[in-house]
């Protein structure tokens, strides 16, 4: 068996010697729908099923368990935590940390325009 000290920092490696990191984001897709077909999941367009999906819903995980942004884009591979953004949506709990409440403010009517 090949000796993997050259890749043993790399996640996705090849399934074929030599063994190698994936080239591309297309390679990991690739292996994710391959095993998706392998397992009889069923898998459309636009479902949901997919590696930014996983990579997406990663993210999320990380953050609801109070990761760093530092730590969160490095496991995603971004060179930027500022990448995040794109990644990451505002859930409602956490923007309810940040809400002000009506306290203090004289409602007139209940309509407002």
């Amino acid at each position: 068996m090949p000796a993997l000290k050259q890749t043993a920092h790399n996640i996705f490696l090849t399934e074929i010697a030599p063994y190698r990191r994936l080239s591309d984001k297309s390679s990991v897709a690739n292996v994710l729908n391959k095993n998706i077909k392998i397992s009889g999941i069923e898998k459309k367009r636009h479902d949901g099923k997919s590696f930014h999906a996983f990579r997406r819903s990663m993210g999320i995980w990380l953050l609801d368990t109070v990761s760093s942004p530092e730590m969160i884009s490095q496991i995603l591979g971004h060179q930027s935590k500022d990448v995040l953004k794109r990644y990451l949506p505002l859930s409602p709990s956490k923007l309810s940390i940040c809400a002000l409440g009506f306290d203090g403010i004289q409602v007139e009517s209940e309509v407002y325009r």
